[in-house]
């Protein structure tokens, strides 16, 4: 089967009719020769959805999460479209769109670091987004330790485990992209560790760590080593409260996407998950 992001092909300039009025759903470009006020991002060969951060979401932290109204960086959920799954509120817009965090439904696990909800899944046959061990993590623990930085057990544990990240796979060609040494977050006294990229460099998630919490974001900036030039400045996204709430959602959204698309099976948690977004859609 070819890659989602070359099914994806970028339509003209449209507008995304909201339904709920309190949130824009204008989508824009980078300007990349476009007038100023159009300006923004464009990812890939598509667009995204730019909202104004509405209520941010208070949900628990514990064991040094980070919760988004916590955070310096403005809460987006980078994705792909799930029209096809039955809502309406995630239009595919482009091989991702940024999508309103608050509008997310609750993971509805409880995830306690063990991962034991990952390991119980079955192994898919293609598409994981990792299936060797990653062999900068000595390093970039190392790191970490010089920094007097903690790297989340959670992390460590899936990391060290081809077994468990072999069980997520990604319809847009994600693979996990280790970064062996913490870059300085621009703005903020935190850091950024990057551990998964898009196939095509079209987006980059990242650990983001300070000394008492963590949590992810995404930024279609690449942030390296101390040998790249390119970490002054960057539009960077809160995505995730924690590194095991973000691997949930990513899995789940992932076989969403696959049992809507291509016909496999919808994970028995899917159900909920597109209710509660066909909820706040008003449906």
């Amino acid at each position: 089967m070819t890659l989602r992001s070359e099914r994806i092909a970028a339509d003209p300039v449209t507008t995304v009719e909201p339904r709920r009025p309190e949130h824009d759903f204008r989508i824009r470009f980078r300007e990349f020769g476009v007038p100023d006020g159009f300006g923004d991002r464009v990812v890939c060969s598509g667009r995204f959805l730019s909202y104004p951060v509405g209520i941010l979401p208070t949900r628990s932290a514990s064991g040094g999460y980070m919760q988004a109204q916590d955070s310096p960086f403005r809460p987006y959920w980078w994705a792909f479209g799930l029209e096809a799954a039955g809502v309406p509120a995630r239009p595919a817009v482009g091989t991702y769109g940024r999508y309103e965090f608050e509008a997310l439904p609750p993971v509805a696990r409880e995830l306690t670091g063990d991962l034991a909800w990952l390991a119980d899944l079955p192994t898919p046959e293609e598409w994981s987004i990792g299936t060797e061990p990653v062999t900068k993590l000595p390093e970039l623990e190392a790191a970490c330790d010089r920094l007097g930085l903690a790297l989340p057990p959670v992390f460590l544990r899936f990391m060290r485990s081809p077994a468990l990240q072999s069980k997520i796979r990604s319809c847009t060609a994600c693979y996990i992209s280790v970064d062996p040494v913490p870059v300085e977050a621009p703005g903020s006294d935190g850091y950024l560790i990057r551990f998964l990229a898009d196939q095509q460099g079209c987006l980059y998630w990242y650990l983001y760590l300070t000394a008492t919490d963590h949590a992810v974001v995404s930024s279609s900036d690449f942030y390296g080593g101390p040998e790249s030039d390119d970490t002054e400045r960057g539009e960077i996204d809160f995505c995730a409260e924690s590194f095991e709430s973000f691997l949930y959602r990513f899995w789940l959204e992932n076989e969403i996407w696959w049992a809507a698309n291509e016909g496999d099976s919808m994970p028995t948690d899917a159900h909920e998950y597109i209710s509660g977004y066909q909820a706040v859609d008003g449906r």
